[in-house]
């Protein structure tokens, strides 16, 4: 092969090189841009949280109208079923979409049992998990929520949540579904937790413990 050849082969390759490097820079400005939105999601949770715990007649007065104008007969509690399985839509499903792209999945699994373990969050136990699944990691558990969230396989009752999965085709096709029960209170922090495992990977400066 001629020299000039060989030197355009190479000048191919660092070309190709400087673009997947590009396309890696992109996706983790697009993920950080994806993490600040996601904790702009969990401002919301906590403000609702603090104006539930709030009994000022102005607050009073501000919910019922509101109720009122939406045509209930009676005030919900603000942080209700939707308001949670909504948060864990914009974290385990969008957000871990956006770290999976930029290729630090890994860096986030890794992070994930020291952040949970901050908030005293566990893996789910074993009579919470129903079906052939081992669910033994927090990849696994991950997993199970995110196809259940993205495919709409999610049944709510007055104190839990109910995902399940069934991979249905290719080599590891299963007869039948796992099923995950968890609480409201797990469901809200698994969802943080997707977004504080993220925080020393992002910002390396910053503290892995601010909230």
């Amino acid at each position: 092969m001629c020299i000039m050849c060989v030197t355009r082969n190479i000048l191919l390759k660092q070309r190709r090189s400087k673009i997947g490097r590009s396309k890696l820079s992109t996706e983790t400005d697009i993920l950080r841009t994806n993490y600040h939105v996601a904790k702009l999601a969990l401002f919301n949770i906590r403000l609702l949280n603090v104006i539930q715990n709030n009994q000022s007649n102005e607050i009073v007065e501000l919910i019922k109208s509101e109720c009122e104008r939406n045509g209930f007969s009676s005030p919900p509690s603000l942080l209700h079923q939707g308001a949670f399985l909504a948060h864990a839509y914009i974290c385990v499903v969008w957000l871990w979409e956006s770290v999976k792209k930029a290729r630090l999945a890994q860096d986030f699994l890794s992070e994930f049992p020291k952040t949970a373990s901050r908030f005293n969050l566990s893996l789910p136990p074993k009579e919470k998990i129903y079906g052939p699944r081992n669910l033994e990691n927090w990849e696994q558990v991950l997993r199970l929520i995110r196809n259940a969230l993205s495919h709409g396989k999610v049944e709510i009752d007055d104190n839990y949540y109910l995902l399940s999965d069934q991979k249905q085709s290719g080599r590891f096709k299963e007869t039948e579904k796992t099923c995950l029960k968890l609480t409201w209170e797990d469901f809200g922090k698994l969802s943080e937790v997707c977004i504080h495992a993220l925080t020393p990977t992002l910002y390396p400066n910053h503290s892995a413990y601010a909230s």
